[in-house]
């Protein structure tokens, strides 16, 4: 949403997948759309620490190899596979490293995110039930106020039938 409010909407594709981690084919249809272009940025939060996180961007594919100058410079070896796939090979794996490194980075900074909140909640629910007991003692202070006035107002009523009866006889 925020490049295509800078006017770049055009300029990327967005790839949502299903949950927070991508599965397999997921990874696989990624990877497959980043041979497309000649460099791939991911914009996702990083953990600073468990109160701060930051959007960066990585990137995931960088400018294409030349395999004609890397072939000048090879050395002689027993094991040859084609160079072009040995590059395809480790340039998918280091681009699909990039991109795990990137997802448990916003995973961690998720968790972080949810433990601050959790935080937050527990000291709320500490505050609330502090206010409660509060609450209830003096309620319960106030009920034996009454009672105390009720048994003292009983007595006094007591006593006066008593002098009224004494004086009758």
């Amino acid at each position: 949403a925020l490049l295509e409010a800078a006017g770049k909407g055009a300029q990327f594709k967005m790839l949502l997948f299903q949950r927070d981690m991508p599965t397999p084919t997921e990874m696989r249809v990624l990877l497959h759309m980043s041979a497309e272009y000649n460099y791939v940025e991911l914009y996702h939060a990083r953990f600073v620490n468990v109160l701060t996180q930051h959007v960066t961007v990585t990137r995931i594919a960088e400018e294409p190899v030349d395999t004609s100058q890397a072939r000048e410079t090879m050395l002689p070896s027993i094991f040859e596979p084609e160079l072009e796939k040995l590059v395809d090979f480790f340039e998918n794996e280091i681009k699909r490293f990039i991109f795990l490194g990137a997802l448990f980075e916003a995973e961690l900074a998720r968790t972080a995110a949810r433990m601050v909140a959790m935080n937050r909640a527990e000291e709320t629910a500490a505050s609330r039930i502090h206010t409660q007991r509060v609450a209830l003692r003096r309620a319960t202070a106030t009920i034996q106020t009454v009672n105390l006035i009720e048994a003292f107002t009983h007595l006094n009523q007591w006593k006066k039938r008593l002098q009224e009866t004494a004086e009758s006889l």
